[in-house]
C-alpha cells in the first residue's frame, strides 16, 4: 500500500491542479470564515486595529478590482508557463517536462493568484447595503488587499524563478539534484533488515542458476502494457512467505513491459492457490513514462537526453553536454562506491523475492553510451568521457565493473581515431585512454 500511496504523491506533485487546488481551496474556506469574524468581532477588532472603513459600494469596487487583476494575471502565468514548457520541450527534451511542470514557483504562483481571484469574489458576494442589513466585512477587505499584495511578491517569485529555470545550468542542475535523491533512496548505506544482497555484478539469470531452481511453477503475464514503474516488493514477499514459496521479478521498474511477457516467476513446495495466481500481476504500478521513484537510470537518461540535444546541429552547445557528463560522472561514482547489486529478500534464511536491478555495466552504458555517440566527431566531449572514466576506476570495487569501464574507454578510442580531424586532439585522447588503462591493471591488480 505504501508504494502506492508514494506513486500517487509523485503524481500530485508533478501536476499543475494539485497545490493550486490546495491554495484555492484554502482561499473558499478563508472568504467564508473572515466574513463570519467579521460579522461577530469585526466591530471590535476594526476599532483595535484603527482601519478606516469602507462603504459598502466602495468594498465592491475594491474587490472587483482585485479579482479582475488576479484572473488577468493568472492568464498571463498560463500563457508563460505554456511557452516556456514549449520552449524546454524544444530545447532539452520533452522527458524534461516533469522537472518545470513540479517547479513549486509555478504552482504556489498559480494558486495563489487563484485564491486571491475566487476569495474576492466570494467575499464581494457577501457585502450587502440595502439599510439596516448593511453588510461590510472590513477585516475580508483588509485580508483581500494581504493576498493582493502577496500576489504582486508572488509574481515577481514566479517571473525570476522562470528566467533562472530555463537556463541550461540550473536545467542540469535541476535534474542532477532529483538523480542524487534517488541515489541516496534506492541505494542506501545501509541494507535494510532481511535484505541480502550478491557480492557482485551477476546477472538476473545467474542468480537464478546459483539458486539451483527447477522450471518455475507458475509464468504470470503481463495483462498490461508500458513502462514499469513500480513494484510492490512487500506485498510479493508476504506473499511468498505465506505459501513458503520463492518469487522473482524478471522485469526492472523503467523497463517497457510487453503485454503477454513474464512478470512474475513463482516456485513453491505446493500447488499456489488459483486466488494468488490471478493477484501476482496485479503488485505493478504502469505508466506511459518512466518515473525515478524506483528506477535510478529515469534522471540518467534525462541528462543524457540534455546532453544529446546539446551535441545537435541546431544547439551545438557543447558546454551544456560536458555540464551532464560531468553530473552523470558524479553520481555513477556514489553508485559505484554503494556498489548497486541485485537484492534478495529472505525470511529466516529462506529466499523470497528476486527483484532485478540494473547492473553498475548497464548504468554506465546508459550514462555514456548515447552521448558516445552522438559526441563522436566532438574532441572535448570524447575527451572529457575519457577523463571521467579515468576518475571512475578508482571508485569501482570489483572485477566485472573495471571490465565495463573498459569497454567504454576503448570504443570511445575508437571513435576518436576515426573520426578526429586533428592529430593533436588525438594525441590527447591517447594520453587519457593511456591513463585510463593504466588505473584499471592498478585496480585490477590491487583486487
Amino acid at each position: 500500500m505504501k508504494i502506492y500511496l508514494f506513486n500517487l504523491w509523485d503524481r500530485m506533485r508533478t501536476g499543475f491542479w494539485f497545490t493550486p487546488g490546495l491554495i484555492t481551496f484554502a482561499g473558499i474556506l478563508f472568504s467564508f470564515f473572515i466574513p463570519w469574524l467579521d460579522a461577530i468581532q469585526g466591530d471590535k477588532i476594526t476599532e483595535f486595529i484603527g482601519i478606516p472603513t469602507v462603504s459598502p459600494s466602495a468594498a465592491h469596487q475594491l474587490l472587483g478590482a482585485i479579482a479582475s487583476a488576479m484572473i488577468t494575471v493568472t492568464g498571463v502565468v498560463f500563457s508563460i508557463t505554456v511557452v516556456t514548457l514549449s520552449i524546454a520541450s524544444s530545447q532539452f527534451g520533452p522527458r524534461l517536462l516533469r522537472t518545470f511542470v513540479s517547479s513549486r514557483a509555478t504552482q504556489l504562483s498559480l494558486g495563489v493568484f487563484l485564491a486571491t481571484s475566487v476569495y474576492s469574489l466570494l467575499v464581494m458576494a457577501q457585502v450587502r447595503d440595502e439599510g439596516e442589513s448593511e453588510f461590510v466585512p472590513q477585516i475580508s477587505l483588509l485580508f483581500a488587499l494581504g493576498l493582493l499584495v502577496t500576489g504582486v511578491v508572488f509574481l515577481i517569485y514566479y517571473i525570476h524563478s522562470v528566467a533562472a529555470l530555463i537556463q541550461a545550468p540550473n536545467v542540469v542542475h535541476a535534474v542532477a539534484k532529483e538523480l542524487d535523491l534517488s541515489v541516496d533512496r534506492l541505494f542506501p548505506d545501509e541494507q535494510k533488515e532481511g535484505e541480502d544482497a550478491a557480492q557482485d555484478d551477476r546477472t538476473f539469470d545467474e542468480i537464478l542458476t546459483t539458486l539451483n531452481l527447477s522450471e518455475p511453477d507458475i509464468r504470470v503475464k503481463a495483462d498490461f502494457e508500458g513502462y514499469l514503474q513500480v513494484v510492490d516488493t512487500e506485498t510479493l514477499i508476504e506473499i511468498a512467505d505465506r505459501h513458503n514459496g520463492f518469487l522473482a521479478v524478471p522485469v526492472r521498474p523503467g523497463q517497457f513491459v510487453i503485454k503477454g511477457s513474464d512478470v512474475v516467476l513463482g516456485w513453491c513446495e505446493e500447488d499456489w492457490p488459483d486466488e494468488v495466481k490471478s493477484r501476482l500481476g496485479r503488485h505493478f504500478i504502469v505508466g506511459n513514462r518512466p518515473t525515478p521513484r524506483q528506477d535510478i537510470e529515469c534522471c540518467i537518461n534525462e541528462l543524457v537526453e540534455v546532453a544529446v540535444r546539446a551535441l545537435s546541429p541546431g544547439i551545438n552547445d557543447p558546454m551544456t553536454a560536458l555540464s551532464c557528463i560531468e553530473r552523470i560522472s558524479a553520481a555513477i561514482g556514489r553508485l559505484a562506491e554503494k556498489e548497486p547489486r541485485r537484492r534478495l529478500w529472505e525470511e529466516e534464511g529462506e529466499p523470497r523475492l528476486l527483484v532485478s536491478e540494473p547492473t553498475f555495466s548497464n548504468i554506465l552504458e546508459t550514462g555514456f553510451t548515447l552521448i558516445r555517440q552522438y559526441g563522436r566527431d566532438s574532441a572535448p566531449v570524447m575527451i572529457r568521457l575519457l577523463e571521467k572514466l579515468t576518475e571512475l576506476t578508482k571508485k569501482v570495487r570489483n572485477k566485472e565493473s573495471l571490465e565495463a569501464i573498459e569497454k567504454q574507454v576503448s570504443m570511445i578510442m575508437n571513435s576518436c581515431e576515426k573520426f578526429f580531424p586533428e592529430n593533436e586532439d588525438i594525441q590527447d585522447a591517447r594520453d587519457w585512454y593511456r591513463q585510463a588503462r593504466d588505473s584499471i591493471k592498478q585496480e585490477n591488480s590491487s583486487n
